[in-house]
């Protein structure tokens, strides 16, 4: 088959790979119908056309459809063997992955290690076409993974783990930086689960602040599995071994009702070092509305 694309997008026909063509809605539907493709898709039509670009292009034996504006992400790749369809909602933070009748939901916690792993391969086959094709509307590998929530090992360098956790921090970041942003990563299934920093001031500066120094988030998916207790000790762990230049103690700042956030400070071996009022021209205090604040030294 002529690797020649055929490529529809609303803002122009001319933006083309090689060449282009325009191709009547009702026959375009028709091909994809016949695929076996959700039909939900073709209710997006619409305002793909007013608000999105869309291609179609024949490669290798292989048909890909791409579909993409700024709130959703399709890609669906069909040979010969099989359908696999990726869709990606920017809005609600959420995708799915078929191929054929296996389905994989990105809220799901059932074979997550198989669902990823196939998911992944399919990330790694359309970085290969865009490769290829410069010209692709397909995010590239670095936008595509953290849409998706999965760390990629090419931007990213291992700081720290434990038997289920690892701490990644982007190339960018120099290592031992005394303030230090990472991403928390399920190393079974490379997930980005949530998200630490912390930051050091110079030894003889003074590290509390209402706010805490250190901060985590962890996605609602995995809350409750003791994973912001692992990730803060690892922070923790890792401090101590930075030099004597910097002040290595840690503070943590919660909420007084958020009991969750205290069991992990409490679990992570912190003591209750401020309980008290949050000043009025603190952040805290104007930006989240928080007028007391419970500050565990870690």
């Amino acid at each position: 088959m002529v690797n020649i694309p055929l490529i529809i997008t609303p803002f122009s026909l001319g933006y083309n790979i090689t060449s282009s063509k325009a191709i009547p809605k009702g026959i375009f539907c028709k091909e994809l119908q016949s695929w076996g493709i959700d039909t939900h898709l073709f209710d997006m039509l619409d305002n793909f056309e007013l608000s999105g670009m869309m291609q179609i292009l024949y490669i290798d034996n292989q048909v890909m459809f791409i579909m993409r504006d700024l709130k959703s992400f399709v890609v669906i790749l069909k040979d010969e063997d099989l359908l696999r369809q990726l869709h990606y909602d920017k809005a609600n933070n959420a995708y799915s992955y078929r191929e054929d009748d296996y389905i994989f939901l990105s809220d799901t916690q059932v074979n997550r290690e198989e669902g990823i792993a196939k998911l992944c391969a399919f990330i790694t086959s359309l970085m290969a076409h865009k490769q290829r094709y410069k010209k692709l509307i397909i995010y590239n590998d670095h936008d595509l993974y953290y849409n998706l929530e999965i760390i990629n090992p090419d931007n990213y360098y291992k700081v720290c783990e434990d038997d289920a956790i690892t701490l990644y921090a982007p190339n960018y970041r120099p290592k031992k930086a005394p303030a230090l942003s990472m991403d928390i990563v399920l190393t079974a299934t490379s997930e980005i689960i949530g998200h630490i920093a912390f930051s050091l001031k110079p030894r003889d500066a003074d590290n509390f602040a209402y706010d805490g120094n250190v901060e985590y988030r962890i996605r609602p998916l995995f809350q409750n599995q003791n994973y912001a207790t692992r990730a803060l000790k690892l922070v923790r762990d890792l401090t101590l071994q930075y030099g004597d230049e910097v002040n290595k103690e840690l503070y943590i700042a919660i909420a007084k009702d958020n009991r969750a956030s205290i069991k992990v400070a409490l679990k992570c071996g912190g003591q209750l070092y401020y309980d008290g009022e949050v000043p009025k021209n603190h952040e805290l205090y104007i930006y989240d509305h928080l007028t007391h604040v419970l500050v565990y030294k870690i």
